[in-house]
């Protein structure tokens, strides 16, 4: 799950449940966070509401933390693949 918990208050704000098995790190992307998990399942957060904006599986477990540079996020699976997902 990814939690976003107020920094005064200690207060939970928001709670989405994400693929099991994260592997990464949240990576920042414009409003929203990108993590991914060992089954391959790629997901962006809002990072307001907690809100799923999309998510995608790149069928191979992902193995780094996604890199993002301008709009597009990339990943590195077992497989051996790198995946340029358009933000």
């Amino acid at each position: 799950a990814a939690i976003k918990v107020g920094s005064s208050s200690g207060r939970q704000l928001w709670r989405t449940q994400l693929s099991p098995g994260l592997v990464s790190m949240p990576v920042s992307a414009g409003h929203g966070l990108i993590v991914a998990s060992l089954s391959g399942r790629v997901a962006a957060v809002d990072g307001n509401d907690g809100g799923k904006l999309w998510e995608s599986n790149l069928g191979a477990a992902v193995v780094c933390n996604p890199t993002v540079y301008g709009d597009v996020a990339y990943l590195a699976t077992r497989n051996g693949d790198i995946h340029a997902l358009q933000l």
